[in-house]
């Protein structure tokens, strides 16, 4: 099928069964350099950028997350094989919004703490309820003189209050150079059609990832979806937060690949 979008781009690396990376919000395919290099040799990993980002043009539509859709199967397209998908946060939620529009591409997931949080404000504990109203709050600050305020509070809302002004400026700076397309995806967020009943018609092997620290709307999103779907299950790892992809990259890499791995052998 060709799809009227252009793909997401991603260079393929390696041999063997294809693997595509999806980055967080403010992040590029540069994120995926360690897994390229620890699944290359058995896989052929393609590190895909997202609408707008590194190699991926945004295009002349406006921004949606069904464009952000469109564009990640245009690329699945290209690939003759059903595909498995490690995915961060936001690109975890395109994955999954793909996963229920054309099952049939999907190998296996993989996905640490896609954002989901539809799934915790409608079905969450108090607690995740209010994170989210505090996030969706924060969605609706004027950005338009700059952005600082707004990355300071998106960054802290992930990583704990006062965590953006613990870094050293060099990082706040790079985290600040992207900080236009982290707003541009973090506001496609609540367009997301994925629904409890929606995830219960998924029969796709998926691993769900989180980290313990991470806020509690996260986590318990990446619960429900666990909890809905028919062949998925949940790992969690100790000391570790929304950014463990990076963070605690041997453990998460590690624990990603054992379950790819078993998997294709399940089903080579």
């Amino acid at each position: 099928m060709t799809r009227s979008v252009a793909p997401l781009v991603a260079q393929p690396v390696g041999a063997g069964p294809a693997i595509v990376t999806l980055h967080a919000s403010g992040m590029s395919s540069r994120q995926w350099a360690r897994f390229v290099r620890d699944a290359s040799p058995s896989y052929t990993v393609f590190a895909a950028d997202l609408l707008g980002v590194g190699r991926t043009p945004l295009g002349d539509e406006p921004h949606s997350l069904a464009r952000e859709v469109d564009a990640l199967l245009a690329l699945l397209d290209t690939i003759p094989e059903p595909v498995s998908v490690f995915a961060h946060s936001y690109g975890g939620l395109v994955a999954l919004e793909a996963a229920l529009r054309a099952p049939e591409k999907f190998r296996a997931l993989a996905l640490f703490e896609p954002v989901i949080v539809v799934l915790a404000q409608a079905h969450g504990s108090p607690e995740a309820r209010a994170q989210v109203a505090s996030i969706n709050t924060l969605m609706a600050r004027d950005t338009s003189d700059q952005y600082a305020l707004w990355l300071e509070g998106f960054i802290d809302w992930w990583n704990g209050p006062g965590f953006y002004r613990s870094l050293p400026a060099p990082t706040r700076e790079q985290y600040l150079s992207t900080a236009h397309e982290a707003h541009r995806q973090a506001l496609v967020v609540p367009t997301a059609t994925v629904t409890v009943e929606a995830l219960k018609s998924l029969t796709i092997p998926t691993l769900f990832l989180t980290g313990d620290t991470s806020p509690t709307a996260a986590r318990e999103s990446a619960q429900l979806a666990c909890d809905a779907m028919r062949n998925a299950r949940i790992q969690r790892f100790e000391g570790a937060g929304h950014m463990a992809p990076l963070t605690h990259a041997s453990l998460v890499n590690a624990a990603v690949l054992a379950f790819f791995n078993a998997v294709y052998d399940a089903h080579p």
